[in-house]
């Protein structure tokens, strides 16, 4: 079981948009001027089963929870909102898939990624 609050919410972009912003508060506290580190790191951000990594301006999404998979659009759009980053990348090939009744998934969710990160 995974919990994602001790009460009943609704699990919609508006919940990601929160989550994600609160999450995102420590490492920019901690690395002020970072421009690539972990802006989700899951359970430690009450969003199991979801890992955000930003490298430059591109952002990295592992997702290994089923709840999160069937959410994943809105998750798209709340990066999208928060970040306005130029690609956001899947990259759940995680063997823990397996366990959740996932199959592996990478590609882009959005955006143009031709591989290469740089600066802006």
């Amino acid at each position: 079981m995974r919990l994602l609050a001790p009460e009943r919410i609704e699990v919609d972009e508006s919940f990601f948009e929160q989550r994600i912003r609160a999450a995102r508060g420590s490492p920019a506290q901690v690395l002020a001027g970072a421009t690539s580190l972990r802006l989700v790191n899951a359970e430690s951000d009450f969003l199991s089963g979801l890992i955000v990594d930003q490298y430059e301006d591109v952002l990295v999404v592992q997702i290994s929870a089923l709840g999160m998979d069937v959410r994943k659009a809105q998750i798209v759009t709340a990066l999208q909102k928060i970040f306005s980053p130029r690609a956001i990348v899947e990259r759940s090939d995680a063997a823990s898939r397996k366990f959740e009744g996932l199959t592996e998934s990478n590609g882009i969710l959005s955006g143009e990624f031709d591989g290469n990160v740089w600066s802006t």
